[in-house]
């Protein structure tokens, strides 16, 4: 009888394990609700996703492995974990290949930002480093030195002004396309996603802040989304980017100018006004299109959300 109750003890042991790791199988097999209809940032537009730095613990870009020299860029605490790039005064990534950047006729640029002070304006006729706009990402030629740029210059309390744009597209007129926006709540320990973009089929530039089309003051007072042209009289629009002159490099975390050794005598060395991005920046993304703005914001809720 004894040996029956053993049996009996062991048979219902057996099956509660067995249910025991059934459930947490069940558990562990259940899936997140899809975000904007995908289940991480990494579906995200994936075929046109061109490179992409997650920045953990490497400068080196995950998609065609495109590696810079790290002159002084260090790493701190990514949006959701992990890590990011944090810069300095007088840090960059200096990249010489730009890989299939340089062929972009329409792009998005996707960038999680943490800026903790506002740029200081160099008053001064020399450079200081720390002080000037803070350059984030340039593309350059042999003698344009911002093909593809965004960097940040000085407002005022909590704004920072965000400048960014593209250059030398071989246009008769308004080859240079740089917009400003004003980014309120962007000083401090809070990051923020920042999306410029622009469609080579509609002309259309627009600025993003946290998933969110806002207003991008241009050079011709346009706003939100604007519509780019290629001359004064506005009727002819500028269509897919063609640069002019192919890229030759890009630099993370700084203007090109702020390079050492310079990198050629056209774009020639330090200026009082480019300076050094001084914050973090965390998952660089660029892609060969222009995200909808669904896409957009499912990117934003997904990096958030460390997913």
């Amino acid at each position: 009888m004894k040996k029956q109750r053993i049996t009996y003890a062991i048979a219902a042991f057996a099956l509660a394990s067995t249910f025991l790791v059934t459930s947490c199988k069940d558990d562990d097999d259940k899936k997140l609700p899809d975000i904007g209809g995908y289940g991480s940032s990494e579906e995200v537009a994936s075929t046109n996703l061109v490179a992409y730095w997650p920045f953990e613990g490497n400068f080196t870009d995950t998609k065609q492995n495109l590696t810079g020299t790290n002159n002084g860029a260090s790493f701190t605490t990514g949006v959701a974990g992990g890590q990011a790039y944090q810069g300095s005064g007088s840090s960059n990534v200096h990249f010489t290949n730009p890989g299939t950047l340089g062929s972009l006729q329409s792009f998005t640029i996707s960038v999680w930002i943490k800026e903790p002070a506002q740029p200081i304006n160099n008053t001064t006729g020399s450079y200081i480093a720390g002080q000037g706009a803070q350059g984030v990402f340039f593309m350059y030629d042999t003698s344009e030195w911002n093909l593809l740029n965004l960097n940040f210059e000085p407002h005022r309390n909590d704004t920072l002004r965000v400048k960014a744009g593209f250059n030398n597209t071989g246009a008769p007129e308004w080859k240079a396309i740089v917009p400003e926006s004003l980014f309120p709540a962007s000083i401090g320990n809070t990051w923020f996603h920042l999306v410029t973009s622009y469609d080579g089929a509609t002309s259309t530039y627009t600025i993003y802040k946290n998933g969110i089309a806002i207003e991008a003051n241009s050079a011709w007072g346009k706003a939100t989304s604007s519509k780019i042209w290629t001359n004064g009289d506005k009727t002819t629009p500028m269509g897919n980017i063609s640069f002019k002159t192919a890229p030759s490099g890009f630099v993370l975390g700084a203007f090109p100018q702020a390079v050492t050794p310079i990198i050629n005598d056209k774009i020639g060395g330090a200026q009082p006004w480019s300076g050094n991005f001084q914050g973090a920046m965390d998952n660089l993304r660029i892609y060969n299109k222009a995200l909808s703005v669904s896409d957009i914001g499912a990117l934003y809720e997904l990096e958030l959300a460390g997913r």
